[in-house]
């Protein structure tokens, strides 16, 4: 009873409270189990973890029941999301800031918290003034480099710049010295590099570069280094040293395609396999020692039971070092089951190994799959090889049954219109886009026509992704003075990794099985890229 009443009301609304109360209620001795005012209070969870409370966010607030002040006010956010009660429950929330006594944890979730509602129902500027009530504040400054208090601040930067994107700017660099997380700004800071590059505001970049950069991750400062390189080469306005930059971008392994492109630009050659796969420390407790997975594993894979053996090591990769996993991905790939290799592969940094056995094992992430299926259409539509074989495995790993959330099918994810118009050019009827070789060749038509359409390999690769639209848009914006600008300026942050996997899989492939070097695949998508002098 104890522990049921510690589930009720010690955490948040979660799928265990609707589960919970739907075996309750078919229970005869519910009310011995939980008295009746828990009972009813765990139908309101249950009912706000699915979407179907009636409760508003400040009846929530309003509870008698004995709740932690987190707990209640998680669920009467949620609540006020769901019942269109937002400001209301947000003024709520500040007004208990005059009459309850609060430490500075607590104050800084409340603020947060009703910020957030007071942005969700249209009032941002309101939510601005608090937001800066608390960063301009003394005695919260340690509690905003707490991990609650990052996202507090980024909040605060995702509503300045969304109210006035000068103004956010200013205030990112006023306050880049409380960012200690920069991993979270990720998203943030993306984006506002590509509007600054749309913006051709090549002065505001050069003082992000100067003085907030130092506040980034190593990734997201090559980022930076790479695009005012790219503006210096073309006139553009950059006050800093060119060849500094690139190597800046160079000198990192937090980014591999930062570091691929700024070497290729400098004229060095590259060491693969690049460093994508960073160790991370393992922070799971497992119910058995680590030599009981590793033995069901081995057994399981030795009497071929595939797909059992691939649960096991893939929850359990700290039981197996580099090499296990490197010949467990071996079987998958002779099965066929290659998107199974691969993302066993994925979690080489989980794995007790030194780094050169992980860096062995990992360039088995490129298999060269679908050979037979692969070599006609290479051969039928002049294709790049290094560059198709990485465009259908980052689509779909190698699997060609996969389907997307947007009903993209296939290994090269087509979707049902572009298919059904590429298979009429090939006079297919009824084309199956699950069997390889009709995928296979339906893909490489469509993307043959992109790239004999917009000439630079990039672009081409780019209108796969996003369409050809858009590509034709924005190749006649002015800012858009090169290739490089122009996939480093696109408002789509899936779009503008989709080119990075591409290419640094394409160097995997091109070392591997084709003899290309990372410049000529670099040439050959960024066609329009004479020079890399750095005179």
């Amino acid at each position: 009873n104890r522990a049921l009443r510690e589930l009720v009301l010690k955490f948040p609304c979660s799928d265990e409270h609707w589960r919970l109360a739907r075996y309750l209620e078919y229970h005869e001795e519910k009310y011995r189990l939980l008295d009746t005012s828990l009972y009813e209070y765990l139908k309101m969870k249950a009912d706000l973890r699915l979407g179907r409370t009636r409760v508003s966010g400040v009846q929530w607030l309003a509870l008698s029941l004995d709740i932690p002040y987190e707990v209640r006010v998680s669920d009467a956010v949620r609540a006020a999301l769901l019942t269109n009660t937002e400001k209301i429950t947000a003024d709520h929330l500040y007004d208990g800031l005059n009459t309850q006594d609060f430490d500075s944890r607590e104050r800084l979730a409340t603020i947060f918290q009703a910020a957030r509602l007071l942005s969700r129902a249209g009032y941002s500027s309101i939510a601005m003034r608090h937001y800066e009530e608390v960063i301009g504040s003394r005695n919260l400054t340690d509690e905003i480099r707490t991990e609650e208090g990052q996202r507090f601040l980024l909040a605060y930067f995702q509503t300045a710049i969304r109210l006035d994107f000068d103004g956010g700017l200013d205030s990112i660099m006023e306050h880049a010295d409380s960012i200690v997380f920069p991993e979270l700004f990720d998203r943030l800071f993306q984006d506002m590099l590509s509007r600054l590059v749309r913006e051709e505001r090549w002065a505001a970049l050069s003082d992000l570069y100067t003085e907030a950069g130092a506040y980034w991750t190593e990734g997201q400062r090559a980022r930076l280094a790479w695009i005012l390189a790219e503006g210096s080469r073309v006139g553009r306005e950059v006050k800093l040293d060119r060849l500094d930059l690139l190597r800046e971008a160079a000198h990192q392994d937090s980014n591999a395609y930062y570091s691929a492109v700024a070497q290729v630009a400098l004229g060095k050659s590259l060491k693969l396999p690049l460093a994508e796969v960073q160790q991370e420390e393992s922070l799971v407790q497992y119910e058995y020692p680590l030599q009981e997975y590793e033995s069901l594993a081995e057994s399981l894979y030795a009497a071929r039971l595939t797909r059992l053996a691939y649960m096991v090591a893939r929850e359990h990769p700290e039981a197996f070092d580099a090499n296990q996993l490197a010949a467990f991905a071996k079987v998958h790939y002779e099965d066929g089951q290659y998107i199974l290799g691969m993302r066993l592969l994925d979690r080489l940094g989980r794995v007790s190994d030194d780094r050169r056995s992980i860096s062995q094992a990992s360039l088995q992430r490129y298999p060269l799959a679908f050979r037979e299926e692969m070599q006609p259409v290479l051969d039928r539509y002049d294709l790049y090889p290094p560059v198709f074989i990485a465009l259908v495995r980052e689509e779909s790993y190698f699997d060609p049954g996969i389907s997307s959330h947007v009903g993209a099918n296939g290994l090269a994810q087509l979707m049902p219109d572009t298919a059904a118009d590429m298979a009429r050019l090939l006079r297919l009827k009824n084309p199956d886009l699950s069997d390889p070789a009709t995928n296979l060749s339906i893909g490489g038509l469509y993307l043959y026509r992109l790239l004999q359409r917009f000439e630079i390999p990039v672009l081409g690769l780019i209108a796969y992704n996003a369409g050809q639209g858009r590509v034709s848009r924005w190749r006649r914006e002015k800012w858009a003075s090169s290739s490089i600008i122009l996939h480093e300026g696109l408002p789509y942050e899936e779009t503008r990794h989709y080119i990075r996997k591409i290419f640094v899989t394409a160097l995997h492939y091109g070392y591997l099985y084709h003899d290309a070097s990372p410049g000529e695949i670099f040439s050959y998508l960024f066609s329009d890229i004479q020079s890399h002098n750095l005179e």
